[in-house]
């Protein structure tokens, strides 16, 4: 963490239309979470077949014929969503193999017609390339099995590769699930900007956002959800105050401890808690930090925006569920 006091004059206009731009992207995935519905995976030991399906009537044909539930490999969107850029997750089904295959790539489809493949019905709706907070669904082929295997989840890829499958494609892009046995209810986690300050405020308890909006800061970007009581296997995000620098810092590392004591920074209150390492499920909550302004930033979408107006990356200081 630098110690230069810098105050930049004030925010071109060059820089707020690029945030601004970034805001769009940002607002463009949690605008359709009402619409996700989970895409799981079922096995059935008999037809060595993997079953992905995000349908009642999926489900429901994956039960009646014996398959038993195995994960949730994501969320996909119910029906397309105006404004949004999403193609159609087909399924798939080979009665000569006893494969069922979803696939949502022109490659996918005309491999599966050309190896006998009907198809069967759409599954959901998924983003053909990465956008804010999507992860890729993958395809894998076991020759030995005659079974298409997707999936999006760092299990399900594991999985595959221990069983002999071979990766083919990226078929498309979804929304991850909660960490792998997460029950426990968790609140938002939002970064305000005040642009007389030059700074960027995380916070997710009560207090934290009622210091930000009573401060004069506005809400800009929602980063993901924390937890708002210690959960197994979990730490603390605590938050530091600096009035010199006129800045906050979230941090859950203790060398991000160390440095804000060491700068000056006082402790103010613990925002919630969060994995120290990845989680199915989780993204990264980025530290960056800008000399200019004097100011931490610690993000989970921001990045883009952070490295466009000059912040620089400093560590991981924890890892974050989507929802």
């Amino acid at each position: 963490m630098s110690h230069c006091i810098l105050y930049p004059s004030g925010k071109s206009n060059r820089i707020l239309l690029a945030f601004i731009s970034v805001l769009f992207v940002f607002f463009a995935v949690p605008s359709a979470l009402a619409q996700l519905v989970p895409l799981n995976t079922y096995w059935h030991s008999g037809r060595n077949d993997n079953f992905t399906t995000a349908t009642a009537a999926g489900q429901q044909s994956a039960v009646t014929a014996g398959y038993q539930y195995v994960r949730t490999e994501g969320y996909v969107l119910a029906r397309r969503i105006p404004g949004t850029y999403t193609v159609p997750l087909q399924l798939y089904w080979n009665s000569a193999r006893n494969d069922n295959l979803v696939t949502a790539t022109k490659d996918g489809e005309q491999a599966a017609q050309a190896a006998g493949y009907q198809i069967f019905r759409t599954e959901g709706y998924v983003y053909p390339t990465q956008v804010t907070a999507t992860v890729p669904l993958k395809l894998f082929w076991s020759a030995a099995r005659n079974d298409n295997l997707t999936t999006a989840t760092y299990e399900g890829e594991q999985s595959a590769r221990a069983a002999g499958y071979t990766f083919i494609r990226v078929e498309g892009y979804i929304l991850p699930g909660r960490p792998t046995g997460t029950s426990a209810q968790t609140v938002p986690l939002k970064t305000y900007w005040n642009s007389l300050r030059n700074d960027y405020f995380t916070a997710a308890t009560a207090d934290g956002q009622a210091s930000a909006q009573g401060s004069g800061y506005v809400m800009s970007v929602l980063e993901g959800y924390v937890f708002p009581t210690q959960e197994p296997g979990t730490v603390p995000l605590k938050q530091y105050w600096s009035a010199a620098r006129n800045d906050n810092l979230a941090t859950a590392t203790a060398a991000g401890e160390q440095d804000a004591r060491a700068a000056g920074y006082t402790f103010v209150r613990v925002e919630g808690y969060v994995y120290p390492t990845q989680q199915t499920g989780t993204v990264p909550l980025k530290l960056f930090w800008s000399g200019a302004r004097n100011d931490n930033f610690s993000t989970a979408q921001g990045e883009p925006n952070a490295k466009a107006t000059g912040y620089q990356f400093v560590r991981v200081e924890g890892y974050i569920p989507l929802r």
